[in-house]
């Protein structure tokens, strides 16, 4: 039998790598190689994803349910048998489970974090702007001399920072964006 292999799996965390198999194909191309040589074909397992993963716990109720009415068979269309064998369902969410752990503490982390930074971030701001405020004095001392109201010039001199400091985070964020563009895709590979 030839297959093309049509792509990798980033294997480099060890702890999701474990539970990768050696060749992933699709069942219909096993089904169909079986079929060729008249062989029967049993599923020996099967695994998936669950679409939203913070339902994890209500799609394993839902999965006890259907497995205490009894339909928790192997069907694969007309003439298909049917096998109680095994475990019917088995839920691997260890995986889920200790990322949510990391997340929280995290999370936790930087709740810790968020008001040191807050009040250093106010210091940091408060003295910038009043070094900067007092080093254009004299241009507020010109604007009030040309006859410009004194709250319509301290807008002019925020209006001036906000222009700078929204012009930079664009710029950051688009340097962000070109370097995690330029990262190396996942590698296809097209064999025989």
């Amino acid at each position: 039998m030839h297959l093309r292999v049509v792509g990798q799996i980033d294997d480099s965390d060890p702890l999701e790598s474990m539970e990768y198999p050696d060749m992933l194909m699709p069942f219909q191309t096993a089904w169909d190689a079986f079929e060729a040589q008249q062989i029967d074909s049993t599923a020996e397992a099967v695994s998936f994803y669950v679409r939203d993963p913070l339902a994890l716990n209500a799609f394993k109720e839902e999965m006890g349910q259907i497995g205490e009415l009894g339909l928790m068979e192997v069907y694969r269309g007309e003439g298909a048998k049917f096998s109680y064998k095994g475990t019917a369902l088995y839920v691997q969410d260890g995986i889920f489970i200790t990322m949510a752990g990391r997340l929280k503490t995290a999370i936790r982390i930087l709740t810790v974090f968020l008001l040191p930074m807050g009040i250093l971030v106010f210091i940091v701001g408060y003295v910038i702007s009043h070094l900067l405020a007092n080093g254009r004095v004299k241009e507020f001392a010109l604007f009030r001399s040309l006859g410009v109201g004194a709250p319509f010039a301290v807008w002019v001199f925020w209006c001036e920072q906000f222009v700078l400091v929204f012009a930079g985070n664009v710029l950051g964020c688009l340097m962000a964006l070109l370097l995690l563009a330029k990262e190396k895709p996942l590698e296809l590979l097209a064999l025989e």
